[in-house]
């Protein structure tokens, strides 16, 4: 709304893509951005972020757990996501789906992983939840490229996927199909994740320009 702007603070309640131009042009030196955000090219893969502006760049970025609902212009059903749909199963009352950077342009191969995932995914037990939202940064931070989201009858997951498999972290449990290599790439990230522990205001978030805005990059390493 460039009438009233420079803005003092801008609060979003829905997610975009990435921190829109047009908010940091219209908010004042030293303002406040608040929104949730993508962290990477993935379905489900939002944190909030809290940024000062300056110069019309937002700088300083904080991470914090939550989110809403994908920002779009179009109309999308509120049991899907908006963005990076790589495969999806809709037999009626719960569709399943299944984001991952692995996937993406190969749509009859993640749509076959989906299916596994489905109807005969292997499961065993983990010792914390994958909705830890350290979980996801550390993910998105260390092997972005490997990331994967999916919802299933199991539930809502994160985890990692390759060419021919998909890992997700799922009600306390490990759940994977395929040829077994996305397993053993979310166990390591999961020791690695156990040894730091580290938490949302530990990790370090900047922006890239791109078109349109400002992506979020997490970094590997901590504050």
């Amino acid at each position: 709304h460039p009438p009233a702007a420079p803005f003092d603070r801008v609060i979003a309640w829905a997610t975009p893509t990435v921190i829109p131009r047009a908010w940091t042009d219209q908010t004042r030196h030293g303002g406040r951005i608040v929104t949730p955000v993508k962290i990477a090219p993935v379905a489900s893969a939002n944190l909030t972020v809290a940024a000062s502006v300056r110069d019309s760049t937002p700088t300083d970025l904080r991470l914090h757990a939550g989110s809403f609902v994908d920002m779009t212009p179009r109309d999308v059903p509120p049991h899907l996501p908006a963005y990076f749909l790589d495969a999806l199963l809709d037999d009626g009352d719960a569709p399943a789906w299944l984001s991952a950077v692995a996937l993406r342009g190969r749509p009859e191969v993640a749509r076959a992983l989906l299916h596994e995932l489905v109807r005969r995914p292997r499961t065993e037990a983990v010792s914390f939840q994958g909705d830890d939202p350290s979980v996801l940064a550390h993910l998105a931070a260390t092997r972005p490229d490997d990331l994967a989201a999916a919802f299933t009858p199991l539930g809502r997951g994160i985890g990692c996927a390759t060419a021919g498999s998909v890992a997700l972290l799922v009600e306390g449990a490990l759940v994977s199909v395929g040829t077994g290599e996305a397993r053993d790439l979310l166990r390591a990230r999961l020791d690695e994740w156990r040894d730091r522990r580290p938490r949302l205001d530990e990790m370090v978030a900047r922006c890239v320009p791109v078109d349109g805005g400002w992506r979020v990059v997490l970094s590997p390493d901590w504050a």
